[in-house]
């Protein structure tokens, strides 16, 4: 139980303490000190303000007491005008010290902000990077991944979970302005509340400062947005082996390659299957359709997963390759735009996923900003092989990239490893186990937005076509399964011939892979690509005899079909294209004993065979593809 005292004086009227016994005499101030001074240096506050190379506000401020914490230059500057005594001066330090030491209000233990959302689908990733980062583990962890893969936010999850963990506490230093590594220390101290450490105009001794703090102190510090001053990474290291209780928490699109370092992956957010689209109820349990769901729940409380609009928000995830930015930025559109109105205008996806939420930086706020953050880091060379790279469709060998961007004669491996550090190339295993590089369909879509900015797209298309047909061509039965891999960017190869006006292009790169996979039994790829000739048109270039072997392919595949009768009409179309432009199949196969001939021309008899061969002389491309049209569909 407290009991009360009323105070008490001396003879002499001083404060004396409960035992009668005077107590000691509080020390000046430093606005006393300052005034006792100065006055006794006979300098007014505007004379001692132009020695010392203050202003005269300020002089005032510090003796009157309104400004108690001085910096300790401006404490140098005061004592040097002043002409003080070392003792005098050590009291004067003393003094501006103590106000100094009370003006520093208590170290908060973190200085993370609060979540505004749940973290979707990194429940995994969350507890692997906190198992690592426990004490006595891993001291240096580096999150890396492609732009708006969400870094950033898995990391601040990471750290509030382990604030338990450090007693010192876990400090955000926030790094997406910052271009100079030099000025990393100021960022470091500026976070941990070390108002005094600006002070230094040299970078070494803010370094020794932050050593000397951290030395004993248990604590995280979270370094967010790292890759655009990586060549500070060698200060880490500095700190993590002079303090030997500081572990650290990297984001950062690149790696930093230092020892110690432990880089994990985030990845973009789990698919729903493609081939299987599963109940609304078992799809929203997909990471990347929950985060879709949630966004969109935002902007229009009424949204809900229907079987109508799952197959729809399901093409979306995928489109966007589970990236979370990129889904956000998506579902904000669903306050206007139903899922399935959304989805094909995602075609143009960087010009549609834009807008987002104004308090984010400027490069959160549309996709391409995003990206266009990871491309300006690059260098000149880098920059132009991610463009190059723009050209395929899903992922290919480094063959293929050799051939496509290795014109310049750069060393390409070497090109694509700077790329995949930079989290926007996606290294993949092939069939056989090979090496397959692809870009995320966001950041091929900005590739291809410079490539026809800089007008370089053109001559990246024509060596592009030329690998493509060269591989065609040259196919035998044990590229089957890398040509299933490289399907899409052969379709593409024909897209491009029939858009450029390139169609001998596109016939040479279709009747090869019709061939192909007609003389490996599988009749449904090879009518697919015997038709894509229809489309093409016949030009002076292409000549009929390559569209004439083309339709008769086409027409002995659907023949296997069971398509008699339009087998016959392509195949009658097919002999009179060739033998108008004076190279019948005869010198090669005689059509009236060769099994597919006598089976096609069996089905419509001598007489309908004959009919057939005259209507199918007159009939155009575009009536042949009708007809194939609606036979097949």
């Amino acid at each position: 139980m407290s009991v009360f005292h009323p105070l008490r004086h001396d003879a002499n009227g001083g404060d004396v303490d409960d035992r009668g016994e005077p107590k000691p005499e509080e020390p000046p101030t430093f606005g006393a000190l300052l005034r006792r001074y100065r006055i006794a240096a006979t300098l007014s506050q505007e004379a001692l303000a132009v020695r010392a190379g203050l202003s005269l506000p300020a002089v005032n401020a510090l003796e009157r007491g309104t400004r108690r914490a001085p910096r300790l230059e401006t404490v140098r500057l005061l004592a040097a005008a002043l002409h003080l005594s070392e003792r005098e001066g050590s009291a004067f330090t003393a003094a501006a010290h103590r106000h100094l030491t009370a003006a520093i209000p208590p170290t908060p233990l973190h200085n993370l902000p609060t979540a505004l959302t749940p973290l979707i689908g990194r429940e995994r990733d969350v507890a692997a990077v906190v198992a690592l980062l426990r004490p006595g583990q891993v001291r240096l962890v580096t999150l890396t991944g492609p732009p708006g893969v969400g870094k950033t936010r898995v990391g601040l999850d990471v750290a509030a979970k382990l604030l338990p963990h450090f007693a010192n506490g876990v400090f955000v230093v926030a790094l997406p302005s910052l271009r100079e590594p030099r000025l990393l220390p100021a960022y470091i101290a500026q976070a941990l509340g070390l108002d005094d450490a600006s002070i230094h105009p040299a970078v070494e001794p803010l370094v020794s400062a932050l050593r000397a703090h951290l030395k004993t102190k248990r604590m995280l510090l979270v370094l967010d947005n790292f890759e655009q001053v990586v060549a500070a990474a060698p200060l880490l290291i500095d700190l993590l082996e002079g303090c030997p209780h500081l572990a650290m928490l990297v984001t950062s699109r690149a790696p930093l390659r230092v020892r110690g370092e432990r880089e994990m992956p985030v990845e973009p957010l789990a698919l729903p299957p493609a081939d299987a689209l599963p109940v609304p109820d078992a799809l929203a349990r997909y990471p990347s359709v929950a985060l879709f769901v949630q966004r969109a729940q935002a902007v229009r409380p009424s949204f809900a997963l229907t079987s109508t609009n799952a197959p729809a928000v399901a093409a979306i995830c995928v489109q966007l390759d589970g990236l979370p930015l990129a889904i956000e930025l998506a579902a904000a559109r669903v306050k206007l735009l139903r899922p399935q109105e959304l989805l094909p205008r995602l075609e143009r996806q960087l010009d549609v996923l834009r807008d987002g939420p104004r308090d984010l930086p400027a490069r959160q706020r549309t996709l391409r900003d995003a990206i266009a953050w990871s491309y300006d880091l690059l260098d000149d060379g880098a920059q132009l092989l991610l463009r190059q790279l723009a050209v395929f469709v899903g992922d290919t060998t480094l063959e293929a990239v050799s051939a496509v961007a290795g014109a310049n004669g750069s060393d390409v491996v070497e090109g694509l490893a700077a790329l995949v550090d930079q989290s926007l190339v996606q290294p993949r295993e092939g069939a056989e186990g090979e090496t397959r590089v692809a870009l995320l369909e966001a950041v091929r879509a900005y590739g291809l937005e410079q490539l026809v900015g800089r007008g370089e797209l053109a001559a990246v298309r024509q060596r592009h076509a030329a690998y493509y047909v060269a591989l065609a061509e040259r196919a035998t039965p044990e590229m089957a399964r890398q040509l299933q891999q490289e399907h899409d960017n052969l379709v593409v190869t024909v897209q491009w011939a029939r858009e450029s006006g390139e169609a001998a292009v596109g016939v040479r790169v279709a009747r090869a892979q019709g061939d192909f996979w007609a003389e490996q039994g599988h009749d449904g790829w090879a009518a697919n690509w015997y038709r894509q000739v229809l489309t093409l048109g016949q030009t002076a270039e292409v000549g009929v005899v390559g569209v004439a072997d083309c339709l008769r392919g086409l027409a002995l595949v659907l023949h296997t079909q069971r398509q008699d009768g339009l087998a016959a009409r392509l195949y009658a179309a097919a002999a009179a294209r060739s033998e108008d432009a004076g190279t019948t199949w005869a010198a090669r196969e005689d059509n009236s004993t060769s099994p597919s001939g006598v089976a096609v021309r069996a089905t419509l008899g001598e007489s309908g065979f004959a009919v057939a061969w005259a209507e199918g002389r007159l009939l155009s491309l575009a009536d042949i593809a009708e007809r194939v049209r609606c036979a097949l569909g």
